[in-house]
């Protein structure tokens, strides 16, 4: 699904980023609930490998190299084993911009924190990107709407919801895009929501 363009370069310069190898969890969710509690199917509609959504293009990793495994879910009150971070994602390379396609569940308020960014560079230094419901990300269960610093990338429909679902897609403006960028790590706010990074994007 490719909605209207978003950014200035072709879809030909990025770069996207293999998540494959630090994923958590497959879009399938849990075994014994589906994906957070909606069953295995609540995501079906949204296919696994390369595809353009608002310009960009992402690709969602194949679960079947990775044991089963394409996004990384990192832990909230309602799935206390998931891990509470990730690290080392691995960009190596310069950024104009970093396009993160990503969802939350069990939200809660607006402006609550979800996870944040960590964006490590070759020098040492690096910065923190957060990611608050309502701003950065929002509940995909919820109607998928823009948000002040995010825009809807991808909606869908659940069985057992009569509106759409949806993923957001955040644009970071990288302050520094003539440093090395090594590598990204996803943490957890630790509160209740329950944050998902579906792929990760460079723009050079």
């Amino acid at each position: 699904m490719d909605l209207s363009p978003f950014g200035s370069a072709a879809a030909r310069e990025y770069r996207t980023v293999d998540l494959g190898p630090y994923a958590t969890l497959g879009l399938e969710g849990d075994p014994e609930t589906g994906w957070m509690g909606h069953g295995p199917r609540a995501l079906a509609g949204l296919a696994h490998g390369r595809q353009v959504f608002r310009g960009v293009p992402f690709v969602l990793a194949d679960p079947a190299a990775h044991g089963g495994k394409c996004v990384v879910a990192l832990r909230g009150t309602a799935r206390p084993n998931y891990p509470a971070e990730v690290t080392g994602i691995a960009v190596n390379g310069r950024a104009r911009a970093l396009h993160f396609l990503h969802t939350c569940a069990w939200a809660g308020a607006e402006g609550t924190p979800a996870a944040r960014y960590e964006v490590h560079y070759a020098d040492g230094t690096r910065q923190v990107i957060p990611v608050r419901v309502g701003l950065e990300v929002a509940d995909w269960y919820v109607d998928p709407h823009p948000l002040p610093l995010a825009e809807v990338a991808w909606r869908g429909h659940v069985d057992d919801k009569p509106g759409e679902i949806g993923l957001h897609m955040l644009r970071w403006a990288n302050p520094w895009p003539d440093k090395p960028i090594t590598d990204v790590s996803v943490v957890s706010a630790g509160g209740a929501p329950v944050a998902v990074l579906m792929a990760l994007t460079v723009e050079p």
